[in-house]
């Protein structure tokens, strides 16, 4: 069965994914979401769109083929989305795709091309809506990947997080942008969780609920310590063994006998960016110190831990286990995110 999205026809930048539509057993109008069963739709064909009539909750998941533009729209009850098709997921931890960095073989995941995607454009880049998505606030294309029934990012966040125009809380390894074109941006836990908007940061706590996006694109979230407990069960049996099928084959430090490769059977792809300290109360102050790139990869969860402490996942080069903690992550600590899809 394909799986297909309605994209709002009122908003029509590339990958902003405002109505989602998910093949399913039933429906379930109260989620926010257009979910139909595409096999058992009924079908209209129009010439344009205007011809298809008014879309109410009466003709809920009917498709229309507007011939004028060789494009189907659905109605989600309140308007008519135009549709396009991911590949199915259905099988357990997804397709297998094609080998990414460091030639690994991401077996139980899928980033997989489908014939039915099209292509589009993220600003003047194009991309492909079924391994790729655009962010819209800087035109960035990331990667993703499922693994297990969630849907990542493939690489880490780069986006330059701001707040009245200038740059705030977040950093390239060693100020290099080079660094973060290899390694994304690293992160202060408050940036990570959007604190101009949702007042989190460090030396306070904030009020957390449901989904939190944070710094993410829209329709992606920051995962909570749930979440990223749900990727490490759904990538190894045994947690002591679950950052060697998250890190990359190459990319970590390989001159020292307790070198502990990767072989990224997830697809997750995970590189060691370091992290940073800024010594300051706040995010934005303070000399920032970097350690560890080539090393380690930190990767921040929404949950915090009282008002200077937030939980992440550790990997390490000499370590075959993925580490989920709190002890040591500073709020005013740079580290990593990847973002979830929501």
């Amino acid at each position: 069965m394909k799986t297909f999205l309605a994209r709002s026809s009122k908003l029509l930048l590339p990958a902003l994914g405002a109505a989602l539509l998910f093949a399913s057993c039933g429906d379930d109008k109260s989620s926010g979401q257009t979910i139909v069963q595409p096999d058992q739709q009924s079908h209209i064909v129009v010439a344009i769109l205007e011809d298809a009539g008014l879309c109410d909750w009466n003709r809920y998941g009917q498709i229309a083929l507007v011939t004028s533009e060789d494009r189907e729209y659905v109605c989600d009850g309140e308007k008519w989305d135009f549709v396009y098709y991911e590949p199915d997921w259905s099988s357990e931890g997804g397709e297998s795709s094609q080998s990414g960095e460091g030639g690994e073989d991401n077996s139980s995941s899928s980033s997989s091309s489908s014939a039915d995607a099209p292509i589009e454009l993220c600003g003047a880049v194009p991309y492909e809506t079924a391994t790729h998505f655009c962010d819209i606030r800087d035109s960035s294309v990331y990667e993703m990947v499922r693994i297990g029934s969630q849907t990542w990012m493939k690489e880490n966040l780069n986006f330059d997080y701001k707040i009245d125009g200038v740059s705030y809380g977040s950093h390239c390894y060693n100020n290099e942008p080079d660094s973060c074109a290899k390694y994304g941006r690293l992160y202060t836990w408050g940036t990570a969780m959007d604190s101009a908007t949702t007042g989190c940061g460090e030396l306070r706590t904030c009020d957390i609920s449901g989904l939190a996006q944070g710094v993410c694109p829209n329709g992606w979230h920051l995962p909570d310590t749930a979440e990223w407990n749900a990727l490490l069960a759904a990538v190894a049996e045994n947690p002591d063994t679950a950052g060697t099928a998250l890190k990359t084959v190459t990319g970590w430090y390989d001159g020292d006998e307790y070198y502990s490769p990767g072989t990224n059977s997830s697809g997750f792809s995970a590189l060691p960016g370091g992290y940073a300290v800024y010594v300051g109360q706040y995010e934005n102050e303070g000399n920032g110190t970097h350690f560890h790139a080539g090393d380690d990869a930190i990767f921040w969860a929404s949950t915090e831990n009282g008002t200077t402490r937030a939980w992440a996942v550790t990997l390490e080069y000499n370590d075959a286990d993925a580490r989920l903690s709190a002890q040591y992550h500073g709020k005013n600590t740079n580290h990593s995110v990847r973002c979830l899809k929501n």
